[in-house]
């Protein structure tokens, strides 16, 4: 692999939830020998330009700053040509040069089954946490359902939250059970292809 891109909406005003998963699952797939990353920022056209300054310096300083120090750069795609040729330019010198992806090492080089390597730990660990998030919620819920002076546009809304906890509970229960199926061997031929 000669490198990666990782794009980052600056619209958004904090790395979180999600995005902020998606970005660790990332860097668990890179590993910390793996350096030819750009962490390319977007929407730039969509946010005031001091607003998206001071979000891009938050992004470096308290997520993205590891990876920096490892020789990740940060770009800006602005929607025209010349900025995407910026954004490509540190991987595009480097054709040629390939590395291997942590997650490549760990299955193809050590055999390791998906829920070993680190990329499966940590998406095991996020799948985890959702789930016990969510229970919390219900919980909380319960709770609040057995409270005497409950008003019926209360006890609506909490039915309504209690019902979209419980599916979103189902959905990473679903997830996480898949993905317990897909580490009990190696990634099918068609990842192994895609990864190398």
């Amino acid at each position: 692999m000669t490198g990666l891109l990782y794009f980052h909406r600056i619209t958004d005003n904090r790395m979180a939830g999600e995005a902020l998963r998606n970005f660790r699952l990332f860097e668990s797939l890179c590993g910390e020998e793996f350096n030819k990353i750009v962490l390319a920022t977007t929407m730039w056209d969509e946010v005031d330009g001091r607003i998206g300054c001071n979000r891009e310096n938050d992004l470096k300083n308290s997520y993205w700053g590891e990876m920096v120090e490892r020789g990740s750069i940060i770009r800006r795609f602005l929607l025209t040509r010349r900025s995407a040729f910026e954004v490509l330019e540190p991987i595009l010198g480097e054709l040629g040069k390939r590395k291997t992806l942590l997650f490549q090492r760990e299955v193809e080089d050590l055999g390791l089954n998906l829920n070993e390597t680190r990329a499966g730990r940590t998406l095991a660990m996020q799948l985890e946490g959702i789930v016990g998030a969510h229970e919390e919620k219900l919980d909380r819920i319960r709770s609040e359902l057995k409270d005497p002076l409950l008003t019926p546009t209360k006890l609506n809304l909490l039915k309504e939250e209690y019902q979209e906890i419980s599916r979103q509970i189902q959905d990473t229960t679903n997830e996480a059970k898949r993905f317990k199926t897909l580490t009990t061997s190696k990634p099918p031929t068609k990842w192994r292809r895609i990864i190398e």
